[in-house]
């Protein structure tokens, strides 16, 4: 009879192997969990307030979302609930939850931790910051809007088609007959109608003398 024996490589390449195994599943399992989403930071002052986004809970750090619009919701006992839109665009984003205390509890921790206050704020107007400054970069035209005279109106708005966030809608208002007017101010402006969307509204002239 013979008996076969099992070095130690063979040992460590068969629970190699069962290791693997084991893992396998849960590594699929993560990637299919992380499929089209990214990593966002959520910045909460307290750091143990109630966060939701979209109504599904979430904690204070990183956490995987996918890119869209959502709705922010941040309470805490003691502090003012509060509520926001923003739309989630890249994995450099932060969402920032700062509730605003009122319980005397409450506002005694805000004056003992005003510096997490104040280094979040900063962090959310640096934030700001970087989004404009994008926004311009792309599209220099809004750099002399909002632009309006007694005939017509000029001005954008960021286009929700456009899940960046970095493009705009130009918005005339103006009658009919002067809407070339504001296109050519757009020109005279130095810039090319043809690389931007419009939409047209209808011009209320304010300074319309009243009939008695």
């Amino acid at each position: 009879m013979k008996h076969f024996y099992i070095t130690r490589v063979g040992w460590v390449i068969i629970i190699a192997v069962i290791i693997v195994a084991i893992a396998t599943p849960f590594l699929i399992s993560g990637a299919n969990y992380l499929q089209d989403k990214i990593a966002v930071e959520i910045v909460a002052v307290p750091e143990d307030a109630v966060i939701n986004l979209n109504g599904q809970r979430v904690s204070n750090g990183v956490t995987y979302i996918k890119p869209g619009e959502y709705i922010v919701t941040g309470y805490k006992e003691g502090f003012d609930r509060m509520s926001y839109s923003v739309k989630i665009i890249d994995a450099h984003q932060k969402v920032f939850v700062l509730l605003s205390a009122s319980s005397e509890e409450a506002k005694a921790w805000v004056s003992s931790n005003l510096s997490k206050y104040n280094s979040a704020q900063a962090d959310a107007s640096q934030q700001v910051t970087s989004e404009t400054r994008n926004l311009l970069a792309k599209n220099p035209l809004i750099a002399k809007l909002p632009y309006e005279n007694s005939l017509f109106k000029i001005a954008y708005k960021i286009d929700p088609s456009d899940v960046s966030g970095e493009s705009i809608i130009v918005t005339i208002t103006a009658s009919e007959q002067y809407r070339s007017m504001a296109i050519a101010q757009i020109i005279d402006f130095g810039f090319k109608p043809s690389d931007y969307t419009y939409e047209f509204a209808d011009f209320t002239n304010v300074f319309t003398e009243v009939q008695p």
